[in-house]
């Protein structure tokens, strides 16, 4: 009764020019204890984003990740969100900073990644793992999109016994 997601019509959107490719920023590297995240973390679930430009995310991929949470019976207070682009983090420091038992990656997490990489739940030292695209490939109204969402959902229930 609860989905992430909605089916309806297919909508069509025209191309537009690709954004500008943000300039990688150059950050020193930080102790574990420095690690900052948008959330309360209170039910040690950690989300990893890039967004070099921003502090967390942008408002619109919140917005999405936030109806995603909802969809989990998770929210704000749940979680723990770091920006990548902000923080190298490993997972030695999620797990010592945040006590991570749970971790989603949205977006690449290595230059090696591939599509095949995406959608399966992974256990390493302790933390479930799930590595999904970029927040911003989910939240399209394209058939991709749908597609895209629908395998996440399946792969959330799994995380959260949805």
């Amino acid at each position: 009764k609860k989905s992430l997601v909605e089916i309806e019509e297919p909508v069509v959107v025209k191309a537009t020019a690709a954004p500008a490719q943000a300039e990688a920023i150059e950050l020193p590297q930080q102790p574990p204890e420095a690690l900052t995240y948008l959330g309360k973390n209170l039910k040690k679930v950690a989300i990893l984003v890039h967004y070099p430009r921003e502090i967390y995310l942008p408002e619109e991929q919140l917005d999405f990740l936030t109806a995603i949470l909802k969809a989990c019976q998770l929210n704000m207070a749940d979680i723990a969100i770091v920006n990548q682009a902000r923080h190298r983090v490993t997972l030695a420091a999620l797990s010592k900073v945040l006590d991570t038992r749970q971790l989603i990656v949205f977006g690449a997490f290595s230059e090696t990644a591939t599509m095949s990489d995406f959608f399966t739940i992974r256990e390493l030292d302790g933390i479930q793992i799930l590595h999904a695209p970029a927040l911003e490939l989910l939240n399209t109204p394209s058939t991709n999109g749908k597609q895209l969402k629908s395998s996440l959902w399946v792969c959330l229930k799994q995380l959260f016994n949805v």
